[in-house]
């Protein structure tokens, strides 16, 4: 079974995005389709529409299946958009069956090619289909010319499918040819190498499925330009099938040889781009005899141009340049990688599970907050926490009159005076630091009337008063904060009390912790937690999420700066700006931060980047969804993405730590298993540079470039919902490709409009390209 994405634009715009499912001969089962076709989904954007293929009598036997509803269970990732099951015949056609079995067959034969040039075109840019010699050498051919590459068809031929795939390809041309040799006792089939033999046995076996076209067949092989010269083959009608050609020359000959019958088709698997089409402007096309069905670039990119060191594949050259030398034997090319990037698979068992429950609870809860500036600067605490929510959750009682802060204050139990020092709020922010040492004086005395209690934010502790310092000689100290991160803050205040108390019982609290590391939390609850003296020093959080260096991970300035931009140029063009975007940038300006709907940029029609159910780094027993998730899911993200840096399951495959000479890369199909908008956005935004530098891996930066010119070409589509923030990590240098992979994305860009495409446009005016 063969799966093959593939445009349809240039047959009818309906399939212009489309997946193939290919299963040719093979009568295998809706279970197993839908099996393999989930297992390929993990690392591929799955297209809106898919056109199943197969021989007519299983085709029709797969849609009885659907009509009767046993396959109902098995189509629900095929059918997420338009499924056409579709039968291919003897004579080559390729038509779909109907629901009904009532009027016309739709014909699918021009798609079904559009799909073989697909597989054709991904065989060709990787493996041993196009070889390249080494810059120096130069590739002896049986025409007595040289060539700088070589074109390899039996690499093609790496499985039975992909035979069949190739002889159904075929099949069209060679009907027409035995129709209108009815006459003829047996058809002829020349082939110019061995290698592709099982090609033409399979069109024989695929035509002669008809009783009415079993007849004798004949496949001879003349052994390309080595063997023509001692063929002997009788002048006439026959059918040949080239493997590989540059030039046409090996077709010019066999036709010599055959004489000037008219009926001598001429099929070539694959072929190099005519010198006249090297413009975009101009088309290949082949004449009524002749058929190529696929045709390499000259200008070459990738691992055929050993990754640009051989760009130009150079076919006829009729000298060896100086100090150049030449080779007649192919071997595999060994290239050695010493300390090569990691590509690390992401695995949701790196976070602790008791962490999704929390984090399924915060989303729940609508508490996380994206992009909120600070008070004094001009920068952003990526990842924070609506403080007012979180200070209802944990320091009001519940219905059930149970109340978290309320428990720390009561175990706490330290007898006399008590000071409650928080950190000062900064001017122009809400005073929620003073508010939280107010609910905890609040529950003090309702646990012990009476008690002197004094409430001073931590600048009194620099230079204090002497009744503050004469106070504190025998008081309980409390120090509390809504949210630390690396609890600098409490750091400082736990040296300031140490200078004025040299003992006595201290309480840390704080609600949210959300430091960069594991390893930070712990220095944090070993600096407040040393003992100076026999009484305890206790700290109390409610969850510590560890989420990286986020804050220095995203660049909300350069963001900013760049919605600017593009706002403004669409309003001077007049395209519509969407609310949602116009909103997020007005947002971004605000102290309160971004809130869940507008944390990642919108789809391409504005709508806020969705979620849905079932997303496994949440543990909770109503699935959570929709699209007012966004904060949610960065903060999830990034606490992911930090316990995979801390490499909690200890498998190195799924461990994002770096060593002292390799770095390690999220590997491309992350964004295929995690394929919603918001996740998508997301791990963009959270991971580091480093851990998306796909410059450092050829064949890496190949697979990120064809997923996100799929995302890009897609953005109108569900799975291309996030196109806006692959554009945006790129324009950022968030993401960084291969120099030679880029082009592919600039080409995916020319397909957006409106507001996106002003977006695309900064691409081509960064200095980057």
């Amino acid at each position: 079974m063969l799966i093959i994405p593939f445009s349809g634009a240039a047959v009818a715009s309906e399939y212009r995005h489309s997946v193939l499912v290919f299963l040719g001969h093979d009568e295998v089962e809706w279970p197993e389709i839908s099996s393999k076709f989930s297992d390929w989904a993990k690392k591929n954007v799955v297209p809106p529409r898919a056109l199943l293929v197969a021989k007519f009598v299983h085709a029709h036997r797969l849609m009885d299946a659907v009509r009767d509803g046993s396959a109902s269970g098995h189509l629900d990732i095929l059918a997420k958009g338009k499924l056409v099951v579709a039968g291919f015949d003897c004579g080559g056609a390729v038509l779909g069956i109907t629901q009904d079995d009532v009027g016309a067959m739709q014909d699918f034969t021009d798609l079904f090619g559009c799909a073989a040039k697909e597989f054709l075109a991904n065989a060709a840019q990787r493996g041993d289909v196009v070889v390249a010699a080494p810059p120096g050498f130069y590739f002896a051919k049986q025409s007595d010319k040289y060539a700088s590459h070589f074109l390899r068809a039996e690499s093609l031929l790496s499985g039975t499918t992909e035979i069949e795939l190739l002889s159904v390809a075929l099949l069209q041309k060679f009907h027409q040819f035995c129709e209108q040799e009815k006459a003829a006792p047996a058809i002829r089939i020349f082939i110019d190498s061995m290698a592709i033999w099982p090609v033409a046995q399979m069109l024989v076996h695929a035509h002669c499925t008809n009783p009415s076209n079993i007849r004798r067949y004949s496949i001879e092989s003349f052994r390309g330009y080595e063997g023509l010269e001692n063929w002997d083959a009788l002048p006439g009608p026959a059918f040949v099938i080239i493997s590989a050609s540059t030039s046409g020359g090996l077709e010019t000959k066999v036709r010599e040889k055959l004489g000037r019958s008219r009926n001598v088709p001429v099929v070539t698997l694959i072929g190099l781009e005519n010198e006249a089409a090297s413009s975009e402007d101009d088309e290949v096309t082949d004449d009524d005899r002749s058929l190529c069905l696929f045709r390499v670039c000259r200008n070459l990119v990738g691992e055929p141009a050993l990754d640009g060191l051989r760009p130009e594949f150079q076919p006829n050259v009729t000298s060896l340049p100086a100090g150049a030398e030449s080779v007649r034997v192919i071997g595999e090319r060994f290239l050695s990688h010493n300390n090569r990037p990691k590509l690390v698979r992401l695995a949701q068992k790196s976070l602790a599970q008791k962490d999704r429950r929390t984090l399924a609870t915060l989303a729940k809860a609508h508490m996380p907050v994206a992009a909120r500036r600070k008070a004094v600067g001009n920068d952003w605490w990526s990842v924070s926490l609506d403080v007012p929510k979180l200070m209802e959750t944990y320091s009001v009682p519940g219905a059930d009159g149970a109340c978290v802060l309320a428990g720390w204050i009561r175990n706490f139990a330290a007898p006399g005076p008590t000071v409650i020092v928080y950190p000062k709020d900064l001017v122009g922010a809400e005073a929620h630091n003073r508010l939280l040492a107010q609910r905890i004086e609040s529950l003090l005395l309702e646990r012990a009337p009476g008690t002197v209690i004094k409430v001073v934010d931590h600048t009194h502790l620099d230079k204090p008063e002497p009744d503050l310092k004469a106070f504190l000689k025998d008081a309980a100290a409390i120090v509390a904060s809504p949210i630390v991160s690396n609890g600098f803050v409490f750091k400082q205040i736990s040296a300031m009390l140490r200078l004025v108390q040299p003992s006595g019982p201290r309480l840390y609290i704080a609600l949210g912790v959300l430091p960069e590391s594991q390893a930070r939390f712990k220095e944090l609850s070993s600096d407040i937690g040393a003992n100076a003296d026999s009484s305890a020093y206790r700290f109390k959080y409610a969850f510590a999420l560890p989420v990286g260096r986020i804050d220095r991970a995203i660049q909300w300035d350069q963001e900013l700066t760049l919605l600017d931009d593009v706002i403004e140029s669409c309003e001077t063009e007049d395209i519509a700006v969407p609310k949602n975007l116009s909103g997020r940038r007005d947002a971004m300006r605000s102290p309160t931060g971004l809130t869940d709907i507008l944390t990642f940029l919108p789809t391409s029609a504005g709508a806020p980047q969705p979620i849905s159910a079932g997303f496994l780094l949440w543990d909770i027993e109503k699935p959570l969804a929709g699209d007012d998730f966004g904060a949610s899911v960065l903060l999830t993200v990034a606490a992911f993405l930090e316990a995979s840096r801390n490499a909690r399951s200890g498998d190195v495959e799924t461990s994002l730590r770096s060593g002292v000479f390799q770095h390690t890369l999220i590997e491309p199909a992350t964004f295929t298993r995690f394929n919603d908008g918001a996740i998508q956005a997301a791990i963009l935004r959270a991971a580091y540079a480093s851990e998306l530098d796909y410059s450092a891996d050829r064949a890496a930066s190949r697979d990120m470039a064809r997923l996100i010119s799929k995302f890009i070409e897609l953005h109108d589509e569900p799975a291309g919902s996030a196109a806006a923030e692959f554009v945006l990590a790129i324009l950022v240098g968030k993401l960084t490709l291969h120099r030679d992979d880029l082009p592919t994305i600039l080409l995916a860009c020319e397909t957006l409009d409106g507001w996106l495409a002003v977006l695309a446009a900064q691409l081509h005016e960064s200095a980057r390209f």
